[in-house]
């Protein structure tokens, strides 16, 4: 399958403005009109919605805390979708802590 699809048509135009009109086939034209053939190609990829998964796992007995490079992250990110991407790391919070303080 092509990694492009491409849409052929014709406009018209009329000089007293307005929004032209579309033909799939070279249209009749006035006098006072201009038809125009454009092609437009478009990659298959701005129809897809990214499905993104990330799965990381921390060993518990590590000696160091875990790096991540947020800018690696929000690069890898931007590319893959073609959207600028905003990444944020924040202190891990305590599930038991919170269960406690909601309890009380």
């Amino acid at each position: 399958m092509s990694q492009t699809i491409k849409y052929s048509f014709w406009l018209r135009f009329s000089k007293h403005g307005g929004l032209p009109r579309t033909f799939k086939n070279n249209p009749a034209i006035a006098v006072d009109e201009r038809a125009m053939h454009c092609v437009v190609e478009l990659p298959r990829t701005l129809f897809a919605r990214p499905q993104l998964t990330a799965r990381i796992v921390v060993d518990e007995n590590a000696q160091e805390p875990p790096h991540i490079d947020v800018a690696a992250v929000e690069n890898m990110l931007a590319g893959a979708i073609g959207a600028e991407v905003r990444v944020t790391v924040t202190e891990p919070v305590d599930e038991m802590t919170v269960q406690s303080a909601d309890n009380e």
